[in-house]
């Protein structure tokens, strides 16, 4: 710390002022004064010590506070913790995934559809976009892989439909 303070005055020629803020538990040794000595010459060099972790949590204040060490504050609280997810939000987002995933083997069973056999009929697209189930879709992708002609292909869809 004393080597970026005396660089920082030799360079500029101010008066500076040192601070550490540690986001996490470091050993006294990492914080101590900087001490030197020798032949009846003495150097003590201390600066002050904030760990984050014992600001407390005075959001209110820390929002208004435009100081370097609040912004930090902030900063590492958004970094380091997570916001608390209720299990009715965790159940709305798995569902979302799982529509997404959906969604996507439905584009993907087109996608080959229209590969192998051209432009997808209207009808087809239609009756993709009702199933409900990855497993049907998937079955329906090896189908539309494998299969010899579009009308093959319908009536594989059709025997899933019902």
């Amino acid at each position: 710390m004393f080597v970026y303070y005396y660089r920082i005055f030799d360079r500029y020629g101010v008066d500076v002022v040192s601070l550490a803020v540690c986001t996490d538990v470091l050993p006294a040794s990492h914080t101590a004064p900087d001490q030197r000595a020798r032949w009846g010459c003495e150097l003590t060099f201390r600066f002050p010590v904030v760990q984050i972790r014992d600001t407390g949590r005075d959001w209110a204040a820390l929002e208004q506070d435009l100081n370097p060490f609040a912004v930090e504050v902030r900063q590492f609280e958004e970094e380091e913790h997570m916001p608390y997810v209720t299990s009715v939000e965790r159940f709305g987002m798995q569902k979302g995934f799982e529509q997404g995933q959906l969604q996507a083997t439905r584009e993907m069973l087109l996608e080959a559809v229209a590969t192998r056999f051209g432009e997808v009929p209207q009808d087809v697209t239609a009756a993709v976009q009702r199933l409900e189930t990855r497993e049907t879709l998937r079955g329906l992708l090896r189908q539309a892989l494998t299969c010899a002609s579009l009308e093959t292909f319908r009536d594989a869809l059709r025997t899933v439909q019902g």
